[in-house]
């Protein structure tokens, strides 16, 4: 602190010095500057800065741009701490209460169920577009198949068939191949033309004194027909008809007979009936019956009632009543008739006739267990009868067991089977000589093996006939065959 005395003097000395005009002068340049001093400092900031900023924009990056990048990173990052803060602050904020959670989880659950029910229904009704769409190309594909169809089909196979004959005077060893094939072409709707050849070519040796086991090389017909159907359950052939399939080895083997036939069926869900009769004159193989004079008409009429029975998945039954009868039959198939067992008068080729005729029944059916989708048991039974030849000569019966097994790539079959056909129960001509044709008892064993994929099957078969009554052109005999067949495979 200064002294009062040392204050007075001070200001007297100003006082003294103030009277100069030069230290006056001083004074206000000093206070000038005092007061313009800031203002300078400002204005040369400013012109830095602009400066700077044309330095920027002219000089391309420099030190004033990598600060104000800086600079805006680190206000983006504030502002996402500044965020992240905030929400965090509000979830401290937000606790909720046990119940209040579970209510909001179910809330937020119920949407997302929603939410997936929504998409279910967008892709739903997606699939529906598209099937619709896919749907309504194949009908109009369809339309354009149907358009341009082909009336025209044909099915073939190949079979290969090695048979070995013994018995006590004769003996054979024969091989065929044979190529078959089903044809249709269609006229109309209702009008179709089918037919089922085959082409026989075969080799082997045969010692036979009645040329009954010999190589048959040519055609072999087994159906020509023309067929009319005017509505569903209703069918007309005409033509070479083929033979019913019902216990050939008793009654008739596949042959074509020229005639007519006609069929009525319905079927249901349960059952299915089936009506079918014939009117066809008989011929041999080669569609000839050899005559060297003028005969009567042969004539075949046969009725035959077919029901189908599946009343339960597991069951499977069928039952056949068939009237045969046989008119007007040639000398030739006479004389042929007595080697393989009939009764026949006068042996000539011109003169031969039978001693009975041929009018009767046949009465027979079949069932299955199936036991799962793999196997199922099988039994057949069929009987024959004769109303024209007397008892001891007139009846035939045959009876059978299979066993069938399905798998994935093949399927079997094993059949056991026990016959025994009298001498004039059938027409021995007509009927199969894989049992030895008439007047022959006996059994069989057969086997099949079916390959699916593969598209072929083999079978084999045993037979030992003896006879029921001795005569002069037979003997006890044995058959053994093998033969590989392919399934029927679409050419056309």
């Amino acid at each position: 602190m200064f002294n009062m005395s040392t204050q007075i003097t001070f200001w007297r000395r100003i006082q003294s010095a103030s009277k100069s005009r030069n230290l006056w002068f001083v004074f206000c340049l000093f206070l000038g500057i005092v007061l313009l001093y800031p203002q300078a400092s400002q204005s040369q900031t400013k012109t830095r800065n602009h400066s700077a900023k044309r330095l920027y924009s002219i000089g391309g990056t420099s030190q004033v741009y990598t600060i104000d990048a800086l600079e805006s990173k680190n206000k983006k990052r504030k502002k996402t701490l500044n965020k992240k803060s905030k929400s965090k602050k509000a979830k401290t904020v937000r606790r909720l209460s046990r119940a209040q959670k579970a209510k909001l989880l179910a809330m937020r659950k119920q949407r997302r169920l929603k939410q997936m029910r929504l998409d279910r229904e967008r892709e739903d009704e997606r699939a529906l577009w598209s099937e619709s769409i896919a749907n309504s190309s194949k009908i109009r594909v369809k339309k354009r198949k149907s358009r341009t169809e082909k009336n025209l089909r044909l099915d073939w196979r190949i079979k290969l068939t090695g048979v070995g004959f013994e018995n006590e005077t004769d003996s054979a060893q024969l091989t065929a191949l044979s190529f078959d094939n089903r044809f249709q072409y269609r006229l109309v709707d209702s009008l179709k033309l089918k037919s089922e050849l085959g082409v026989r070519l075969g080799t082997g040796r045969s010692q036979s004194r009645f040329g009954e086991y010999t190589v048959v090389n040519g055609l072999k017909v087994s159906e020509a027909v023309l067929k009319y159907s005017p509505i569903p359950y209703f069918s007309i052939e005409a033509g070479a008809a083929k033979a019913d399939s019902v216990a050939e080895n008793l009654m008739r083997k596949s042959l074509a007979f020229p005639g007519v036939k006609e069929t009525l069926k319905y079927k249901s869900k349960i059952f299915a009936i089936e009506l079918s009769a014939i009117q066809a004159i008989p011929t041999s193989e080669t569609l000839s019956n050899d005559a060297v004079d003028k005969e009567a008409t042969p004539t075949y009429f046969s009725e035959l009632l077919t029901l189908s029975l599946k009343p339960h998945e597991m069951i499977v039954g069928k039952a056949y009543i068939q009237h045969y009868s046989f008119q007007n039959l040639p000398s030739a198939v006479a004389e042929a008739s007595s080697i393989h067992g009939n009764s026949v008068f006068d042996l000539g080729t011109n003169s031969s006739s039978f001693q009975y005729e041929f009018n009767g029944w046949l009465f027979g059916g079949s069932g299955a267990l199936i036991i799962d989708n793999r196997f199922s048991i099988q039994g057949d039974l069929y009987m024959i009868s004769n109303l024209e030849a007397p008892e001891a000569y007139n009846q035939g019966q045959l009876a059978s067991v299979s066993l069938n097994s399905q798998f994935k790539d093949f399927d079997l079959r094993f059949e056991y089977a026990n016959f025994f056909t009298e001498s004039d129960a059938t027409p021995a001509f007509y009927n199969s000589a894989g049992f030895g044709h008439t007047n022959r008892q006996g059994y069989g064993l057969s086997g099949l093996v079916s390959f699916k994929k593969l598209g072929f099957k083999l079978k084999f078969n045993y037979v030992e006939a003896q006879l029921i009554n001795l005569t002069p052109n037979q003997s006890d005999q044995q058959q053994i065959g093998i033969q590989l067949e392919t399934f029927y495979d679409r050419l056309l």
